[in-house]
């Protein structure tokens, strides 16, 4: 039986199951709790159902280290950060690319979505907040 992290229980935690996935730069759950995207130097592992062991499916198409990672509130899509100046956007449910976005004149560092799903947010080496629509 677990029992949610709390200041109660927060000295008795300890890891339940682990994976090797290089150099991590970011980790996100989606919102529905089904997903764990770990960000890594080739992409993003993705652990559906469970973590440990293999990932499900893999995210490459980035052409540098991938810095961020977020889901969209309904968890259907997945933005990626990268070195390579790039924001992308990916299909929760298949891994299959949605779109890049260049808008970045250097690499982006941090991507989140806005809690109604409506923005995107970026930011990067460049120093410049981005909001997408």
């Amino acid at each position: 039986m677990s029992l949610p992290i709390s200041a109660a229980n927060a000295a008795r935690l300890t890891p339940i199951a682990q994976a090797s996935c290089g150099f991590i730069t970011e980790i996100a759950w989606s919102p529905d709790g089904g997903t764990l995207a770990v960000a890594h130097g080739g992409g993003v592992h993705l652990w559906e159902g469970g973590f440990g062991g293999a990932p499900t499916r893999t995210l490459t198409g980035h052409r540098a280290p991938v810095k961020g990672v977020a889901f969209s509130p309904d968890s259907r899509m997945i933005a990626t950060a990268s070195s390579d100046a790039t924001v992308r956007l990916w299909d929760a449910a298949t891994g299959q690319p949605l779109g890049v976005l260049g808008s970045h004149s250097d690499a982006v560092n941090a991507v989140a979505f806005s809690p109604d799903g409506s923005l995107l947010a970026s930011g990067g080496a460049d120093r410049r907040v981005l909001l997408t629509n």
